[in-house]
């Protein structure tokens, strides 16, 4: 569609995949996705170019601590620790050092992106990082292989660069509770969630249930077949909209909700995950909410097809390119730092 052009508000970097030697394919998350998704709108699609997406800059300590505790930074440290979070046993073998450059450097460019593309839906009404999403990890600890709190650290950036921005809506249809995200805002009733997971499977946090605003109570029809699911979601999240108000909408699209993830534990089409992703961006856009969007968990090898197909299906039905503005008050190049 776009040979060149200028800037859109998506973030990606090459430092999202994550590749140790081939250790990664140890555990199911398809590390190598977001490389898959990039390639395939570039150049299948063609959607856009490299030249016209956002590089994010790595967060710094002090942009981390915002949100998590020195104690925890400092643990991240220990191999057993970062054996734990990420759930592959073989990184106690590791050497810190590659632990380091092969996942925890792509982790972070990733929350990176999920920050930079939080301010990037503020200026343009829209942004997406290809990456990011990593719902499990809160103040003082990461599971589920989400070391960094990336979607609470952007909403907090958000609170302090746009005074504007009085209410967030958090929308998050992976197939796990997004526990993480949750235990962060418990004591702020600016952050309103809405929560669409399988109940019976990780990672059954009921402390962090308490803090869901808007629960999507998934019974075996919704966790099985597309059409009850997507009708709840709209009653769901249209009623989520209206009675937050919110000045952005957060949305953690997660697709291991795709029939075959033996993680997941749902049975949702490829076409059923696209209309899902359309009804979240149609819904917000259509009520001039400003909306951002990571790709959170997704587990088989087909996962990167089905959300290139869905960014596709964004941006020829939603006219995704037509829609952005340029009325906030951060530059054109966000690259440069989140404090600068």
């Amino acid at each position: 569609m776009s040979a060149a052009g200028p800037k859109l508000p998506i973030v990606d970097s090459p430092k999202y995949n994550i590749s140790v030697f081939g250790l990664e394919k140890l555990h199911s998350f398809d590390s190598k996705k977001y490389g898959r998704i990039f390639s395939h709108l570039t150049t299948v699609s063609k959607l856009f170019t490299h030249s016209q997406t956002h590089t994010p800059p790595t967060p710094t300590r002090n942009d981390l601590l915002k949100i998590h505790t020195p104690a925890y930074m400092d643990s991240l440290n220990d191999r057993m620790v970062l054996t734990r979070i990420l759930e592959v046993p073989v990184v106690a073998m590791l050497p810190m050092f590659v632990s380091r450059s092969r996942i925890l450097e792509p982790m972070l460019a990733g929350t990176g992106g999920t920050i930079l593309a939080a301010e990037l839906a503020m200026k343009h009404g829209w942004a997406m990082n290809l990456g990011g999403g990593y719902h499990h990890a809160s103040g003082n600890q990461g599971s589920g292989f989400c070391v960094y709190a990336d979607w609470a650290l952007a909403i907090t950036n958000v609170f302090e660069k746009f005074p504007a921005v009085k209410r967030v809506l958090y929308v998050d249809l992976d197939a796990h509770q997004g526990n993480g995200v949750a235990r962060s805002f418990m004591e702020d009733d600016r952050v309103h969630i809405l929560d669409a997971y399988n109940p019976h499977i990780f990672p059954a946090d009921t402390y962090a249930k308490t803090a869901i605003t808007y629960a999507m109570s998934l019974s075996t029809a919704t966790l099985k077949t597309p059409t009850p699911y997507l009708s709840l979601l709209r009653t769901t999240l249209s009623h989520a909209i209206e009675s937050s108000k919110p000045d952005l909408i957060c949305y953690n699209a997660g697709t291991d909700c795709l029939e075959g993830d033996r993680l997941g534990a749902m049975m949702l089409t490829d076409e059923a995950v696209v209309e899902r992703d359309e009804i979240v961006w149609r819904m917000a856009l259509e009520k001039g909410v400003p909306v951002v969007m990571a790709l959170s968990g997704g587990y088989q090898m087909n996962n990167a097809g089905v959300i290139a197909r869905s960014i596709e299906n964004l941006v020829q039905k939603l006219g995704l390119f037509d829609r952005m503005r340029h009325d906030s008050g951060i530059g054109e190049s966000a690259d440069s730092g989140f404090n600068g």
